[in-house]
């Protein structure tokens, strides 16, 4: 986000700056993402103070997959081709 983040509505907490993004066990798992508190206004979603980059990478055609073996990242495997997660 552009550092105007100043809602409390997400957890009770203010912030000067952070990512919403979907709930993904490789961010929750980070310290500095947490889940919401109302989970009726925002369903399955993190926050991410400004310490962390959310970024969205996308993968097509990506063959053979072994390319990637020696890549050090962290992501999560969608369904199938017609997801989309954004």
């Amino acid at each position: 986000m552009d550092g105007t983040f100043t809602t409390t509505a997400f957890d009770g907490k203010q912030r000067k700056s952070a990512a919403v993004t979907t709930y993904y066990k490789h961010l929750v798992a980070d310290p500095a993402c947490v889940p919401t508190t109302n989970v009726s206004a925002w369903d399955n979603t993190i926050i991410c103070d400004e310490t962390v980059k959310v970024a969205r990478v996308t993968f097509t055609s990506s063959q053979p997959s072994s390319i990637f073996d020696l890549a050090s990242f962290k992501a999560e495997q969608i369904p199938d081709t017609v997801t989309n997660v954004s």
